[in-house]
């Protein structure tokens, strides 16, 4: 097989083949087929990464949502049994916990008004926690290159929140935003999975790719390149210089190849050029039996003359001696 590869690669001068430096036909199909599968792993792995991403970020936003109700819930629990000033104990511990690095919760409106602005950080909400109290919608972004998920609650004035009726406790209107509560959730967990899954994928595609590529250079080699015998373009040339008239060119043909169309190529050429000399011999002999016929014919017409000279000269003798 790695003649075929040799003889493949070559072009044709006024003579015969010569070398160049293009590609067998069945490296580039393994190649261009290498290549598409390598782009399509490519596409599947990374819509599997971003749809496992997505869901791994829509997940923590529930679980922070969770954690929000949760939050509220206890500390409107702790603001009716009267151990409120305790709360930072609470957040403290929240804090602490794997899933949320960080928590705050903000006053805002009738709440300050109520209790005051409150202290430390949470009297200073950023940009985002003050637009998400001015909308009364939550907010939730990406920080940290992926790594955490800011996710910002509004707190409102509510007759029913979990049983419980904010407005007996707060001099606000119902639905009116009272504060945030703020946290930064991890991710580095599931975009820890995230990566072990999508590396695990790239290993199983490029172990799946390695065999299939050997089956396809298999496939190709037996049922494309073998039957042709060479490469398309220096067949392509071998035919028309056959139908040219030109049957001096050489074909390349492996040893023992009796089977491609390369060899029959070279066959048809060596056939045609045993015909055509052949013919030209049979043309050799026609002319030289024509140059021989002439040559009699001219031999006799001399024969003819003489034989009729004589008989003139006799015929005059004749009458020479008939008048005497």
């Amino acid at each position: 097989m790695s003649e075929a590869g040799e003889t493949s690669q070559t072009n044709f001068t006024a003579t015969g083949p010569r070398r160049s430096g293009g590609l067998p036909l069945w490296l580039k199909l393994v190649v261009g087929i290498g290549i598409l599968l390598v782009a399509t792993w490519s596409v599947m792995i990374t819509l599997t990464y971003v749809q496992q991403r997505d869901a791994a970020i829509a997940q923590a936003r529930e679980f922070a949502a969770s954690a929000n109700q949760m939050t509220v819930a206890t500390l409107t629990g702790m603001m009716i049994t009267g151990v409120s000033k305790q709360r930072a104990v609470f957040l403290d511990q929240i804090r602490n916990t794997q899933e949320i690095n960080d928590i705050r919760v903000y006053r805002h409106g009738s709440v300050i008004t109520q209790y005051g602005a409150g202290d430390g950080s949470e009297s200073k909400p950023s940009a985002a926690e003050q637009a998400v109290m001015e909308s009364g919608r939550p907010s939730f972004a990406i920080e940290e290159g992926g790594h955490h998920l800011r996710a910002i609650f509004p707190i409102l004035n509510m007759r029913n929140f979990l049983g419980k009726d904010c407005i007996g406790c707060h001099a606000g209107s119902e639905g009116e935003v009272l504060g945030a509560v703020s946290m930064r959730v991890s991710l580095k967990k599931p975009q820890a999975e995230l990566y072990a899954f999508t590396r695990w994928i790239a290993l199983l595609a490029l172990g799946l790719c390695i065999p299939l590529l050997g089956a396809i250079y298999w496939f190709i080699r037996r049922n494309v390149a073998k039957p042709l015998g060479g490469e398309p373009a220096v067949a392509t040339e071998v035919a028309n210089r056959i139908a040219s008239g030109d049957l001096t060119v050489e074909v390349p043909v492996v040893a023992g190849d009796t089977g491609s169309l390369m060899a029959a190529m070279d066959k048809m050429r060596r056939g045609l050029s045993e015909i055509i000399t052949r013919i030209h011999d049979a043309a050799e002999t026609i002319n030289s039996a024509s140059n021989d016929i002439a040559a009699g014919n001219l031999d006799l017409s001399q024969r003819t003359e003489e034989q009729a000279t004589s008989l003139e000269e006799t015929a005059s003798s004749m009458e020479q001696l008939a008048s005497t």
